[in-house]
C-alpha cells in the first residue's frame, strides 16, 4: 500500500513554535486549525491540532483535558497517538503523531478485508470504552488505514462543541456530509452513550458494506429526518454477495432504539470474529449450526445475466418490461438483487418493491413502497414540491410528515376523485425519476402484486415523457392469481422480454454444492441423492445442507458425514418438520409466534405478542435468517420478515396448543386494531385474519364490513363482494341477526353493483323471511323491504317493487323518522321510473324537499340526483343541470362510487342534449372509469349507450352498432329488462335515421319481445317506435292507432317519446298534404315542451320540419298556378311562406352547428338547396343567386353523404342533383323531384 501524508499542504508557515517544544511548518488544507509541525524533541513530524477558547467552550475544557489525558494513557493501537496539549494565543493546542495511510473513505475492500478492518476498528473503539471514553466523531473520513495489514488508526474522534454547535458553524455541503453520519438518539437531543458509538460503527460497517451511507440527502432536514424514522436499505440489495452474518450485524447495529442495539462492542467483536472463523472454512458457506454464511451465490445464470445486462442496462435499450418467470425457489430475487447491483454500479436509481401474499388484495398495496423508494432516490425536495404530494402521502404514511400533510381529510372525503388521480401521481413520479436519467422499478413477487398496482405501473409505465424506465417484474406463473391475467396481457405487449428460470440441471445443482460445502468434502453417492431430492430447486437444496449441518452431518471443518436415503426428506413437508426438528427450543417458540402472525411479519407486532425479551428475540431472529428459515426485507423504510418455506410455518403452527393460538391470535387483532388508529393505511386482511381466529370470531364483521365499503371505494368489487360474503357467513354462525341483516344488505349493493340482481334479491328474502318468523327488528325488515324493492324495480318487477315499498310504508307508521319517509319517497320515484314518469317525479320532488334539510349526506345526494334526473325525463334539462350544479360539490366529497358515476352519466346526457360533445365525451369518460375499475356492467351499459349516442352524433355507424350491441347484451345478462328495451328501441330509431327500415323491425321485435315479459306496463317503450316504423311503411292507419293509444298513456312517457309523438304527427300532418296544420301544431306546441326544445338538436329538428312545411306551401301554389315562368312574390301570404322557411332553415343551422351533429348538418345541407331551388320560380331579382345556392348545397350534401358513407342515397342525391340543375335551367321545379328528402 502506497503510503500518503494525510492532508495536504495548504499553507507556509511563518517559524512559530508552541509549548517550546512544536515548531509549526504549515496549514494543512481541508480544516484551517491542523498543522504539520516539527516535535523538535523526537525531530519527528508531528500533527497540531488548536482550538480557540470561546466562552461556550471554555467551561468544557477541564472535562476534555481528562479525556484527553485517558486517551493517551490508553495508548491504544488503533488510535492516533496524543503527544502533547497545551495552551497558545488565547486558546489550546494538541499534538499528536503524525499519520500516513489511506481514509478509510477512499478504498474499497473485498469480503476478507472487510470483516478484518471491522474487527480492528472494533478493538480500538473498545478499548476507548474500557477506559470510559465515548467517541463523538465516528466516521469513515476519521478513520486510516495504515499498512499493507490492514491496521487502522482512528483521528479526531472527540470534539470540545456539541453537535449542533459546530454543524452551524460548517459549511452546508460539509454539514450535509456530517449528518449523514450522525445518531438518532443525538438529533433527538438525547444524552450519548456506548451505544451511539455502536450505531456509528453499524453505519461504517454499512459504508464498507455498499460504499455509500445508510442515508443520503441534498437536504439537511430530510435527511435527518430519515435517520430518525427509517430503515435503511438492506445491504444485500447493494451487495448481495455479502455475508449474512454481517448483513444481520449492521442492522442490528442501526436500529434507532438504543436497546435494541447490541449491549457492548465486545458483543459485536464475538460476531465478528464468528464470521472470520466462518471465512476460515474457505469455499464453504455453512457452518455446522445449520447457517448459511453467505446466501449470495449465483450459480447456472450467466446467459439470463448477460441477457439482462444487455435488456435493462444497455443505452441503446427499448425494452419497457423485463420478466422474470420462475418456481418457487430458482432464484427470481436473487436474479432481481444482481439487476439492482448492476444497475446502480451504473448510478441508475432502482426503486424496489416486494409483494405480500396476506396483501395481494389490498388496492395499491406496493405503491406506497415505489413512493418511498423515489423520494430517497430523488430526495425529499421534489416530492415536497408535487402536486400530488398529499396522495404520496396517504399511500405512504412513513413519509407523510415528512411530505408535513398527514393524512389529509380531503382526501378521506373524496375516495373516488383520490383513486382516479393515482395513475396521474405516479406517472409523476416516473416522469420526474426519468428527467434524472435511466432508472430501474423492480417488482418481485408480483403474483402477490394487487391488480390496480399492475395496471397503474404498466399505464404510467407507457406514458412517460421520456423512455429512461425498465420495469423488472419477477413472477411465479404456476401460482394461480387474479394478477396473472394482466402480467399475461404485460407479456405480450411491445417492449416486453420474457426470461424464465429453469430448475438447476445436475452439473449445475452439483456446482452449487461444491461451492456450499466443497465436493471434495463429499461421497459421490451422498452428492448424487442431494442432486435428486433437490430436483434443481435451489433453496430446497439449502434447507436439506442446513438440516444435514444441524444433525451433524456436516462437520465445522465442511467434512460430510454419509447419510442414507431413507434419512433424506422426500417432500417439502418432510423438509419442513426434518429442519424444526432440530431447532433451539427458544428459537422454536419465538418461530411459533411468529408463524400465528402471518407469512410475513414485523418485529415490533411480534414483542407485542411474546414473552421473551427484546434481546432474545432480535438474537433468535438474526440466527433465523442465517440458517434460512427466515428471509428479511423492507417495505416503505420499514424492515419486515418472512418465512422462507410456508410449510415450515404450517408445521410451526402445528407445535401451538389451540389455547396459545388463540390467545396469540387476540393479541395480533389488539395490535393491528391500535397501529390503525395512526395509520389508515395499515391492510385490513391481516387484522380479519387475526379476528376471525381469535376468541371472539365475530369481532371480524365490522371490520369486514368496513373493509367491503372501503374495497368498493377503491374499485376493488370482487374484494368487496368477499368481505360481505364473508361477513354474512360469520354473522349467521355468531347469531345476531342486526348483524346478519347488515352483512347481507351490504352483499346485496354490492352484488347489484354486479349486475347479479336474482342472487341480490334471493339473499335480502332469506333474510327477511328469517326476521318476520322471529317477529323482531321493525328497522331491518323496512331497510331490507326497501332494497328488495329497488332490486325488483331494476328488474322490471313493478308490481312486486310498489308492494315491498307500501309495505314499507306500514312498518314505518309505527316508528315515523323522517330520514326512513325520504327513503320512501325516493324509492316510489324509482319504481315509477320506466312505469309512469309523473308519478317518479310527483316522488322525486317528495323526497328531495324533505332531503334537503337531512344530515344525511349520502341519502339528500341520492334523492337530489334522483330530482334532477326526473327532470331530464321530463324535459327540464335546465332544472335537472341546476340540481347537478347544487350536488356537485358534494357529490366528490361521498365515496359511494355508484352514485358518482351516475352523476356522470346524466352531465353526459345533458351535455349530448346541449349539442357539446367533447364535453360529454369527458363526462361519460369519467363514468366510464369508474364503470370499468368497479366491474359494474350495469353501470358499463349505460357509459356504452351514451358512448354510442356520441359516436351518432358523428355519423360514425359502425361504432354506433358495436357499443349498442354490447350495452344489450350486458343489460339482459344482467336481467334489467326495461334498460334492454329502451337500448333496443334507440338501436332502432338509429336504424331508421340510417333508411335501414329491416334493421328497425329487427331491433323493434326484440323490444316487443322483452316486453311481453312485463305485462303489468302500462304502456310500451316501443310504441312510439313502432308509429314511426309504420309511418315510414306508410301505414298511415296503424301510425295513427299507435300514437291515439300512447297519447291516452301520456303520463308515463318521458320527455323525448312526447317529443318523439309530436315530431310524427307533424310528419303524418306533411305526409297528407296537410301544411297549414302541420305548421299550427308546431307554433302550438306548450311553452314548457317548446322550452325544452330550444336545445340545439330539437332545435334544428323543428326547423327542418318547418321549413319543409312552408317550403311544400310554396310548392303546391307553384304547381296550382301552372306556369314555367318566374313567379312574382305578390301574395302577402307567400311573402310570409317564403321568410318562415328561411328563418327555420336558419334556426336548423344553428342547431346542427352547435350540436355539432353531422347527419343534421347533411339535412340541414339538403333542406336549403331545396328552398332555393322552390326561390327561382319566385324570387326574379335575385333568380343566379338562388340557381348558385341550390347548385352549391347540393353538391356540399352529396359530399356529406359520401363522407357519412351512405352510397345509396349519395348516389340517389346526384341524379337529384342533376334534375334539379335541368329543371332550374328550364324554369320549371316539381313537387316530386323533392321525394329524395
Amino acid at each position: 500500500m502506497q503510503k500518503t501524508i494525510i492532508y495536504k499542504i495548504n499553507t507556509i508557515m511563518n517559524e512559530r513554535v508552541l509549548g517550546e517544544r512544536f515548531k509549526l511548518k504549515s496549514r494543512l488544507s481541508m480544516q484551517d486549525d491542523i498543522y504539520l509541525a516539527l516535535d523538535m524533541e523526537s525531530g519527528k513530524d508531528v500533527l497540531i491540532r488548536t482550538i480557540l477558547l470561546s466562552s461556550k467552550k471554555a467551561p468544557r475544557w477541564v472535562q476534555f483535558e481528562n479525556e484527553l489525558a485517558t486517551i493517551k494513557q490508553a495508548d491504544s493501537p488503533g488510535i492516533v497517538k496524543i503527544i502533547e496539549w497545551g495552551e497558545c494565543d488565547g486558546g489550546k493546542y494538541i499534538a499528536y503523531e503524525l499519520i500516513e495511510g489511506e481514509k478509510l473513505s477512499q478504498v474499497r475492500l473485498n469480503r476478507d478485508k472487510l470483516i478484518k478492518v471491522l474487527i480492528n476498528i472494533a478493538n480500538a473503539i473498545d478499548c476507548l470504552h474500557s477506559n470510559d471514553i465515548i467517541l463523538t466523531d465516528l466516521k469513515p473520513d476519521n478513520i486510516y488505514i495504515v499498512d499493507e495489514d490492514y491496521n487502522i488508526k482512528i483521528f479526531d474522534f472527540i470534539k470540545l462543541s456539541s453537535d449542533q454547535t459546530s454543524l452551524k458553524q460548517m459549511k452546508t455541503t460539509d454539514v450535509t456530509n456530517e449528518v449523514a453520519w450522525m445518531v438518532p438518539e443525538i438529533l433527538r437531543y438525547e444524552e450519548r452513550t456506548i451505544s451511539s458509538n455502536l450505531y456509528s460503527f453499524g453505519s461504517i460497517g454499512y459504508y464498507l458494506c455498499t460504499g455509500r451511507p445508510p442515508f443520503s440527502d441534498t437536504k439537511i432536514s430530510s435527511l435527518i429526518w430519515q435517520i430518525q424514522n427509517l430503515q435503511p436499505t438492506p445491504v444485500s440489495i447493494y451487495n448481495p454477495k455479502i455475508s449474512v452474518l454481517i448483513e444481520n450485524l449492521v442492522r442490528r447495529l442501526l436500529r434507532k432504539n438504543p436497546k435494541s442495539r447490541p449491549s457492548c462492542m465486545k458483543d459485536v467483536l464475538k460476531v465478528l470474529e464468528q464470521g472470520q472463523k466462518d471465512q476460515s472454512l474457505g469455499n464453504n458457506v455453512i457452518s455446522n449450526s445449520g447457517s448459511i454464511i453467505n446466501r449470495g451465490l449465483l450459480v447456472g445464470r450467466s446467459k439470463e445475466i448477460d441477457s439482462i445486462k444487455s435488456a435493462v442496462l444497455s443505452e441503446e435499450t427499448n425494452l419497457k418490461t423485463l420478466i422474470i418467470d420462475g418456481g418457487h425457489g430458482v432464484g427470481k430475487t436473487r436474479i432481481m438483487q444482481e439487476i439492482a447491483s448492476l444497475a446502480r454500479s451504473q448510478d441508475m436509481p432502482v426503486l424496489y418493491a416486494t409483494c405480500e401474499k396476506i396483501n395481494h388484495k389490498k388496492p395499491f398495496g406496493i405503491l406506497g413502497q415505489l413512493i418511498c423508494e423515489a423520494a430517497l432516490e430523488l430526495g425529499f425536495g421534489s416530492f415536497g414540491k408535487s402536486p400530488y404530494k398529499n396522495i404520496f402521502a396517504v399511500l405512504c404514511p412513513n413519509i407523510a410528515d415528512r411530505l408535513m400533510v398527514g393524512n389529509s381529510p380531503d382526501l378521506e372525503k373524496d375516495p373516488v376523485s383520490f383513486n382516479l388521480s393515482i395513475p396521474k401521481a405516479i406517472t409523476w413520479l416516473f416522469n420526474e425519476c426519468s428527467q434524472k436519467g435511466r432508472f430501474v422499478v423492480e417488482i418481485d413477487d408480483a403474483q402477490w402484486c394487487d391488480q390496480n398496482s399492475l395496471e397503474i405501473i404498466n399505464q404510467s409505465a407507457n406514458e412517460i415523457q421520456n423512455p429512461n424506465m425498465t420495469v423488472v417484474i419477477a413472477n411465479s406463473s404456476s401460482t394461480k392469481t387474479t394478477s396473472q391475467n394482466l402480467i399475461g396481457e404485460i407479456s405480450f405487449s411491445g417492449y416486453t422480454q420474457i426470461i424464465r428460470l429453469n430448475p438447476f440441471s445436475p452439473a449445475e445443482t452439483a456446482e452449487l454444492i461444491d461451492i456450499v460445502i466443497g465436493l471434495e468434502n463429499i461421497s459421490k453417492e451422498t452428492a448424487d441423492l442431494l442432486v435428486g431430492a433437490s430436483k434443481g430447486n435451489a433453496t430446497y437444496l439449502l434447507q436439506i445442507l442446513s438440516g444435514m449441518a444441524c444433525r451433524g452431518y456436516i462437520t465445522s471443518s465442511g467434512e460430510t458425514k454419509k447419510i442414507s436415503p431413507d434419512e433424506l426428506p422426500t417432500n417439502s413437508n418432510e423438509l419442513a418438520s426434518w429442519r424444526i426438528g432440530y431447532l433451539d427450543s427458544k428459537l422454536k417458540a419465538i418461530l411459533c409466534e411468529a408463524a400465528v402472525i402471518g407469512e410475513t411479519f414485523d418485529e415490533q407486532m411480534l414483542l407485542s405478542v411474546t414473552s421473551f425479551e427484546d434481546g432474545d428475540i432480535e438474537e433468535m431472529l438474526d440466527e433465523a435468517i442465517s440458517s434460512m428459515m427466515l428471509s428479511t426485507f423492507k417495505i416503505a423504510g420499514s424492515y419486515k420478515y418472512k418465512f422462507i418455506e410456508n410449510q415450515i410455518r404450517t408445521k410451526l403452527l402445528e407445535e401451538i396448543s389451540p389455547k396459545l393460538l388463540v390467545s396469540i391470535h387476540d393479541k395480533c387483532a389488539k395490535y393491528i386494531q391500535a397501529k390503525q388508529k395512526t395509520d389508515k393505511n395499515e391492510s385490513a386482511d391481516e387484522l380479519i385474519e387475526h379476528l376471525l381466529s381469535g376468541s371472539n370470531p365475530a369481532k371480524s364483521i365490522s371490520v369486514l364490513l368496513s373493509a367491503s365499503i372501503a374495497a368498493e371505494s377503491q374499485f376493488a368489487i370482487r374484494q368487496a363482494l368477499e368481505y360481505a360474503k364473508k361477513a354474512l357467513e360469520v354473522s349467521i354462525r355468531a347469531s345476531d341477526s342486526s348483524l346478519e341483516t347488515a352483512s347481507s344488505l351490504r352483499l346485496a349493493k354490492i352484488m347489484k353493483l354486479q349486475g347479479k340482481f336474482d342472487e341480490a334479491e334471493k339473499t335480502l328474502s332469506g333474510m327477511l323471511s328469517a326476521l318476520k318468523k322471529a317477529g323482531v327488528d321493525t328497522d331491518s325488515e323496512s331497510e331490507i323491504l326497501l332494497t328488495l324493492a329497488d332490486l325488483e324495480a331494476s328488474q322490471a318487477k313493478f308490481f312486486e317493487a310498489q308492494q315491498r315499498t307500501q309495505e314499507a310504508y306500514r312498518l314505518v307508521g309505527r316508528n315515523d323518522e323522517d330520514e326512513k319517509l325520504i327513503k320512501l319517497h325516493l324509492q316510489e320515484s324509482v319504481n315509477m321510473k320506466d312505469y309512469d314518469f309523473s308519478q317518479m317525479a310527483l316522488h322525486a320532488i317528495k323526497s328531495s324537499d324533505s332531503a334537503i334539510k337531512s344530515q344525511n349526506v349520502s341519502l339528500r345526494i341520492k334523492a337530489l340526483l334522483n330530482l334532477a334526473y326526473a327532470k331530464y325525463f321530463q324535459g327540464d334539462f335546465s332544472g335537472s343541470l341546476d340540481v347537478l350544479e347544487k350536488i356537485s360539490a358534494e357529490i366528490s366529497d361521498t365515496s359511494w362510487v355508484r352514485m358518482k358515476a351516475r352523476f356522470f352519466h346524466l352531465k353526459a346526457l345533458l351535455a349530448v342534449v346541449g349539442g357539446s360533445m367533447s364535453q360529454a365525451s369527458e363526462d361519460n369518460l369519467m363514468a366510464r372509469e369508474i364503470s370499468f375499475k368497479m366491474d359494474s356492467q350495469p353501470l358499463l351499459a349505460t357509459t356504452l349507450c351514451i358512448d354510442a349516442l356520441i359516436k351518432h352524433n358523428q355519423c360514425d355507424l359502425d361504432s354506433v352498432r358495436r357499443l349498442m350491441e354490447r350495452a344489450i347484451e350486458i343489460s339482459i345478462l344482467t336481467g334489467q329488462k326495461m334498460q334492454a328495451c329502451r337500448f333496443l328501441v334507440k338501436m332502432a330509431q338509429f336504424q331508421i335515421e340510417d333508411n335501414d327500415k329491416d334493421g328497425a323491425k329487427f331491433y323493434l321485435q326484440r323490444a316487443k319481445d322483452i316486453e311481453k315479459r312485463v305485462p303489468e306496463l302500462p304502456i310500451r317503450p316501443s310504441i312510439v317506435l313502432e308509429a314511426q316504423i309504420a309511418f315510414e311503411e306508410e301505414q298511415l292507419k296503424k301510425c295513427q292507432d299507435l300514437m291515439d293509444e300512447a297519447l291516452n298513456s301520456a303520463h308515463c312517457l318521458d320527455f323525448e317519446q312526447k317529443m318523439a309523438l309530436t315530431i310524427l304527427n307533424i310528419k303524418l300532418l306533411e305526409h297528407q298534404n296537410e301544411h297549414k296544420k302541420a305548421l299550427m301544431l308546431i307554433k302550438s306546441i306548450p311553452e314548457k315542451m317548446r322550452q325544452a326544445a330550444q336545445t340545439p338538436y330539437y332545435s334544428c329538428e323543428l326547423g327542418l320540419l318547418t321549413a319543409q312545411a312552408a317550403c311544400n306551401l310554396l310548392l303546391e301554389n307553384l304547381q296550382k298556378t301552372k306556369k314555367s315562368s318566374i313567379i312574382p312574390i305578390t301574395p302577402q301570404w307567400q311573402g310570409e311562406m317564403a321568410k318562415t322557411a328561411k328563418e327555420a332553415l336558419d334556426q336548423a343551422f344553428l342547431g346542427s352547428l352547435s350540436s355539432g351533429a353531422r347527419c343534421q348538418s347533411f339535412n340541414v345541407a339538403l333542406a336549403y338547396s331545396i328552398y332555393h331551388a322552390i326561390m327561382t320560380n319566385y324570387d326574379q331579382d335575385n333568380l343566379k343567386h338562388h340557381q348558385a345556392e341550390t347548385s352549391r348545397y347540393l353538391e356540399i350534401a352529396v359530399q356529406m353523404c359520401d363522407e357519412l358513407k351512405k352510397p345509396n342515397l349519395s348516389t340517389k342525391l346526384k341524379r337529384t342533383a342533376e334534375t334539379i340543375k335541368m329543371n332550374i335551367r328550364s324554369g320549371i321545379v316539381k313537387k316530386s323531384t323533392f321525394d329524395v328528402i
